[in-house]
């Protein structure tokens, strides 16, 4: 197996798709860059190379990857989708949050309900969402539940009690709770800060 066609195995499977790889190689030709690139790899460089260069690529791809977790966890304008690069993980990534938000009311929305409705097991769906945002699962659907409540509440004139139901979450403390753990602030805090700028 060459490089390419390990990229290519790496990037068709599930478990291992959103890790991002680069190719070293001594052919310098612009078509095998080409297939290169197409296998799904983020980088083809040709020999001789220098070292400095590739430190500083691969330090930008670990840069790149934790700014762009930190700006999904506290910008709540940011999509989960944002995170990933390959139509295979953006794929997932949409059917994903798509099963949260259609049972966003759902009590039971949890690890178990996701790992049925996607058929996928406990262990894979946590190293995929663990890789890719940095969160465990019950952390990523809080996300997403705290986001739909931002949305609720800048565009329609609930109560924080009706906001908390209609998210899932039990009671107006759990949410006023998991939204201050979350963005730093009280949704009440949220909601002013807000209006003045």
């Amino acid at each position: 197996m060459n490089g390419i066609e390990l990229c290519k195995a790496i990037k068709d499977q599930f478990e291992t798709s959103h890790i991002p790889f680069i190719i070293l190689s001594a052919k310098d030709a612009l078509d095998t860059k080409i297939e290169g690139m197409e296998s799904g790899a983020d980088f083809y460089f040709a020999k001789p190379l220098s070292i400095e260069l590739l430190i500083l690529t691969v330090s930008n791809i670990f840069d790149r990857a934790e700014k762009l977790k930190k700006r999904y966890t506290n910008d709540y304008l940011s999509e989960a989708t944002e995170l990933v690069h390959s139509e295979k993980d953006k794929e997932f990534f949409q059917r994903l949050v798509g099963i949260i938000e259609d049972n966003i009311q759902d009590l039971n929305l949890d690890v178990d309900f996701l790992c049925r409705h996607l058929y996928i097991s406990r262990t894979k769906l946590y190293q995929k969402i663990k890789g890719i945002t940095d969160q465990s699962v019950a952390e990523f659907i809080r996300t997403i539940r705290l986001k739909r409540a931002i949305q609720i509440m800048t565009h329609e004139d609930v109560s924080m009690s009706e906001v908390a139901d209609r998210i899932g979450l039990q009671s107006n403390s759990n949410f006023s709770r998991a939204f201050k753990k979350e963005f730093g602030k009280s949704p009440l805090q949220f909601m002013q800060s807000l209006k003045k700028t």
